[in-house]
């Protein structure tokens, strides 16, 4: 509220008892009712003027604090941008529940990959790599130990399927599913070759078959809890 506004309010109550108590007929007292108007007219203006100004100060502190959230909302994003690049991640937008997939997954690799057995150096892992999964997974995935033969895809559906042959250990496929869901791979089934021994039996495979498409993505805790493949 305004400062003027309890002197306005004052004047124009003066100008009412004015109007009941003055007589018009006299001639002094008519110049001191139209000085009341004058006063009243004038207060009115001034209290306009500072209601305005305060509104523009209000608006002006209002942008202030949405620019500093702004500002603050960039950087934490910048900064979760460059933890999702250390996973492999390189979309440029995330949701909430994409982090924190991401950073549940890294949890359970790491975990993982300090108490069980290095993987198998006989192990090969032929990655069918999409551009949507991003050129640096494969030696982000090579930091854990798998040997990665980059292959061309053979259809255009996002990664969403692990195949793993006979020799391939419960630990290592989790191991290997792991670092694919923190680096933003959506996998929606995870299962032995049918015929996974001879030349597949230390062989994973990560790519896409349409048939389990429609399946529901893989979460962290689904494939932590996988007993046997």
């Amino acid at each position: 509220m305004s400062l003027l506004t309890p002197i306005l309010s004052g004047l124009q109550l003066l100008s009412g008892l004015a109007g009941v108590f003055i007589d018009p007929a006299n001639k002094r007292n008519r110049w001191i009712f139209i000085a009341l108007l004058i006063l009243i007219f004038g207060a009115t203006v001034a209290s306009d003027v500072q209601d305005a100004r305060n509104q523009q100060k209000e608006q002006q502190s209002s942008k202030q604090e949405l620019d500093s959230l702004l500002a603050q909302n960039n950087a934490i994003t910048a900064m979760l941008n460059q933890v999702l690049i250390g996973y492999g991640n390189t979309k440029t937008s995330f949701s909430v529940l994409e982090l924190k997939r991401s950073v549940e997954a890294d949890t359970r690799l790491r975990t993982l990959a300090a108490t069980v057995p290095m993987v198998k150096p006989t192990l090969r892992v032929e990655y069918f790599i999409k551009q949507a999964d991003g050129a640096i997974i494969a030696p982000i995935l090579r930091r854990f130990g798998f040997r990665i033969d980059i292959k061309q895809p053979v259809n255009t559906i996002p990664t969403n399927l692990i195949w793993v042959g006979n020799n391939v250990t419960l630990e290592e496929t989790k191991q290997l599913a792991f670092a694919l869901i923190r680096a933003g791979v959506e996998l929606r089934s995870i299962e032995r070759f049918q015929n996974g021994a001879g030349a597949k039996a230390n062989l994973i495979q990560v790519g896409s078959d349409p048939a389990v498409q429609s399946r529901p993505v893989l979460t962290v805790e689904q494939v932590a809890a996988m007993a046997q493949l």
